[in-house]
């Protein structure tokens, strides 16, 4: 091989290396974005929302509509402010998602006799069937997400989400038990206002 040649390969080389350098470096933060427990918790988010969605998408329902009709048929009549906080939604969210099961005549709406600006909420008949139609899809949803474990795992899983929730919550997280009688509703506003510091944001499950 002359020098001229050898001077080309060990270019050539040095280009390839280059090449091969450029290609792995984003590796490194890549992985340290991949496996930081915000983006995973938001990814897990993203594909439980999905899974739910799909699998109810003959009844068209949401994971916060169904929660909403959840906590209505166990809880009502009750007010939309504690609503919201029962199933840890903020105000403008509860607000949206309540508008769109009134409409749908899923959920009905009476004034307090004492209070004309007090209202409770409680779920049709037609919510009724609803919701129990979506409890039977949601058995299917929970089963698609946990066949990525064991049982073990599975419920260790459960486990591990219940305690960072209830660990780490940020206001208003799971309320607590409510006392035999139910409890006054909060005054209902004309329109929502902006959710106050320290609420969790909208669900991105399209409400």
């Amino acid at each position: 091989m002359t020098h001229g040649g050898r001077l080309a390969t060990r270019g050539d080389d040095r280009r390839a290396a280059k090449t091969r350098a450029q290609g792995a470096a984003p590796a490194q933060p890549l992985a340290a974005l991949f496996t930081s427990p915000e983006f995973l918790i938001r990814r897990a988010h993203q594909i439980a929302t999905a899974v739910f969605t799909e699998t109810c998408a003959e009844i068209d329902l949401t994971p916060s509509q169904y929660s909403v009709l959840f906590a209505l048929r166990e809880r009502a009549p009750i007010g939309q402010n504690e609503l919201g906080r029962l199933v840890a939604l903020d105000r403008s969210t509860t607000s949206l998602v309540v508008r769109i099961l009134r409409d749908r005549g899923l959920v009905a709406a009476s004034a307090d006799d004492s209070d004309r600006r007090k209202s409770f909420l409680e779920l049709t008949n037609d919510g009724r069937l609803l919701l129990a139609r979506a409890e039977r899809l949601n058995s299917k949803s929970s089963q698609a997400l946990m066949s990525a474990f064991d049982p073990h795992q599975a419920s260790a899983f459960i486990a591990l989400l219940d305690r960072l929730t209830s660990t780490l919550d940020v206001g208003t997280a799971r309320a607590p038990e409510a006392p035999a009688s139910p409890p006054a509703p909060a005054k209902q506003p004309a329109s929502a206002p902006p959710p106050k510091a320290g609420e969790p944001k909208a669900n991105d499950d399209s409400f």
